[in-house]
C-alpha cells in the first residue's frame, strides 16, 4: 500500500460512521474494519483492495471509464468527499 492511500486509509477509519453520499447520492454510513468497510446501504462489505484500485483509478483520471467494482457508487462517494482527500 502506498503512503498516500495508507493516510486516506486512516482518514476513512477516523471517519466511521459519518455520513457520506454515494456517487448515485444515496446517503449510507460504513463501519470500519482493518482491511474492509460495511456500508450501511445495502450492508455490502468492500475491501481495502477495491479502494486501492478505486484510488489509483482517481488518480489517473479513469476512475469512470474503468470497469465498475463491487460497491464502487459508495467508493466514490467515500474517496471523492473533501474530508478525505482534503486535510
Amino acid at each position: 500500500m502506498d503512503a498516500v492511500f495508507a493516510l486516506v486509509w486512516q482518514k476513512i477509519a477516523a471517519l466511521e460512521g459519518a455520513e457520506f453520499r454515494s456517487a448515485n447520492g444515496v446517503p449510507f454510513t460504513y463501519t470500519f474494519h482493518k482491511t474492509y468497510v460495511v456500508s450501511s446501504a445495502g450492508r455490502q462489505s468492500i475491501p481495502r483492495t477495491y479502494f486501492e484500485k478505486v484510488f489509483e483509478r482517481l488518480r489517473q483520471g479513469a476512475a469512470e471509464g474503468a470497469p465498475a467494482l463491487q460497491g464502487q457508487s459508495f467508493i466514490l462517494g467515500i474517496l471523492r468527499d473533501p474530508r478525505v482527500l482534503h486535510p
